[in-house]
């Protein structure tokens, strides 16, 4: 999981949203999460801070899901948005 959401090809965001239907991944599982949506949100820049804003949509939408269960999980997974001044 971490490999393909991490990576800089086209379509990163797409394949993520795929992974999180692959019955091997559960929302509910910490690891899980970290080891798809953070290695997308923290290791992969191009995808994640594109233009189009639609790595920081879907990274905003699964938060505001997690946080419903998962607080700690959720707020974590901002991190990467803290991080900015080394991109501006």
């Amino acid at each position: 999981f971490s490999v393909q959401a991490g990576s800089g090809l086209p379509g990163a965001l797409e394949r993520v949203k795929a992974l999180m239907q692959h019955p091997a991944f559960n929302i509910k599982n910490p690891n899980k999460v970290r080891a798809l949506v953070g290695a997308f949100a923290g290791q992969n820049l191009i995808n994640f801070h594109a233009a189009d804003g639609s790595g920081y949509r879907f990274l905003a939408d699964l938060v505001i899901q997690l946080n419903g269960f998962n607080p700690q999980i959720a707020s974590r997974q901002l991190a990467p948005l803290t991080r900015w001044r080394k991109y501006d």
